[in-house]
């Protein structure tokens, strides 16, 4: 009933970059590429792209799928999937149709969820900076303890005033303070 989506096959290699090698550069390829070495630059497959374990890669990497099994830094295009596995970490934003980190997995910055790679599910909603968010929930914090003391010290004053009787021959004047504090405790 529901298609599986398929991660990228570690199987299947076309192109190749060995623990021990160091590049820099553009690498645009028709088929799976897999970086264990060094790369930074711009990584661009028609099919999948695997970053192993021991591969340190600051690039932009698109590609159809992509595991991330190393440290990448870069911003991420998937069409279809892309795979945090559990020492992977990326450092920057991520479009894709579908995103897994497993546990000990790391991400940071904006991730985009896409319906294979073509539009977003909620192509309205606003992006806010980080600087919005603060100062949103600052606003709402001064909002939420402006109703909270102004509305219990405004109600509390009202109820002890109305709760006080006045005393025959004492008016408005002097006195009414202390006369409303013995009344509250029970004092006469």
């Amino acid at each position: 009933m529901f298609k599986k989506k398929k991660g990228a096959d570690p199987r299947k290699i076309d192109t190749l970059i060995g623990k021990d090698t160091s590049m820099t550069g553009t690498l645009d390829a028709k088929g799976t590429i897999r970086i264990d070495g060094s790369f930074e630059g711009k990584v661009s497959s028609q099919s999948d792209v695997i970053i192993g374990g021991n591969a340190s890669v600051k690039a932009n990497v698109k590609g159809k799928n992509v595991t991330l099994a190393g440290k990448l830094e870069g911003d991420v295009d998937v069409e279809n999937k892309l795979e945090i596995l559990n020492k992977g970490a990326l450092h920057g934003d991520i479009k894709t149709g579908l995103l897994t980190v497993e546990e000990g997995g790391y991400f940071t910055g904006l991730c985009n969820m896409t319906d294979n790679g073509k539009k977003p599910f909620n192509p309205t909603q606003k992006k806010y900076t980080q600087q919005e968010n603060i100062d949103s929930e600052e606003n709402e914090k001064e909002n939420q303890e402006a109703v909270t003391s102004g509305s219990s010290s405004s109600s509390m004053d009202n109820k002890v005033e109305s709760n006080v009787p006045e005393e025959k021959g004492k008016g408005k004047g002097k006195g009414k303070g202390k006369e409303i504090q013995g009344k509250q405790s029970g004092k006469k």
